[in-house]
Order: structure tokens, then sequence, then C-alpha cells
């Protein structure tokens, strides 16, 4: 589920297809690029300073974040998708 967290300012939009055991992310300098592991298809963006980046009105509507983070690391990013 797409949501905003506001303490970080980091925004995560999932798109279609999104599942997140199955992402990777490709990191940038404005935040991810989260891809679907086994088609490569874009699912999801991650947005860092995200209030400098998106209008007020759509971080206003995203929810917090709800539950536990997936979190990926220095070598998930080097090896070009987390472990399973």
């Amino acid at each position: 589920m797409s949501h905003y967290a506001r303490a970080d300012d980091i925004a995560s939009l999932d798109l279609r297809g999104f599942e997140g055991p199955r992402a990777y992310g490709e990191d940038h300098e404005w935040g991810l690029i989260l891809r679907d592991r086994e088609t490569g298809a874009v699912v999801g963006l991650e947005l860092w300073q995200a209030s400098e980046r998106l209008p007020a009105d759509l971080l206003e509507a995203l929810p917090e974040p709800e539950g536990k983070p997936v979190v990926i690391t220095q070598e998930d990013l080097a090896k070009g998708q987390p472990a399973a």
C-alpha cells in the first residue's frame, strides 16, 4: 500500500503488480525504483526527501505506513536484488 513516512520524509508509491517480497530496489540519488525480481517490471517507487519532490496535497493524502517495513541493505543493492 502506498504511504508517506512523515518522520523520515519518504513516500512509497506501490504500482500495479507490487508484492513486497518479490520487489528489489535500484538505487538513485532521489530514492529507489522497485522492480519485480521475476519480470523486471517497475512495481513501485520510494522517494526520499518527498516533501521537496511531491505536491503537499499528494503527501497529505497518503497514510502513514503500517506494519514492519521492508529493509533493503547496501549489500542487497550491490547484488541487484535482496535475498528472498
